[in-house]
């Protein structure tokens, strides 16, 4: 599963970036999705989009921001 990141300028809309937040291939799972459908893991701050997420088998926690105040949308993995 993708989370879709667009931009939104004189109501027309253009994906900026795509983030894998789910996958049983990769072992990632949001940190939220122990109950079905619940993407609260995913937030929206002044710079961009927070993602937390849990990386079976140890369950490790795993955080990024996707910067998009930049030129081009980095993803940086923050302790």
């Amino acid at each position: 599963m993708y989370a879709d990141i667009y931009q939104v300028e004189a109501k027309k809309a253009t994906r900026v970036q795509r983030i894998m937040v789910i996958s049983c291939w990769r072992s990632l799972e949001l940190s939220s999705w122990q109950k079905q459908e619940d993407f609260s893991s995913i937030t929206w701050n002044k710079d961009g989009v927070m993602f937390d997420w849990i990386v079976p088998p140890k369950f490790t926690n795993l955080r990024a921001q996707l910067n998009l105040n930049t030129v081009s949308p980095e993803l940086v993995f923050t302790p």
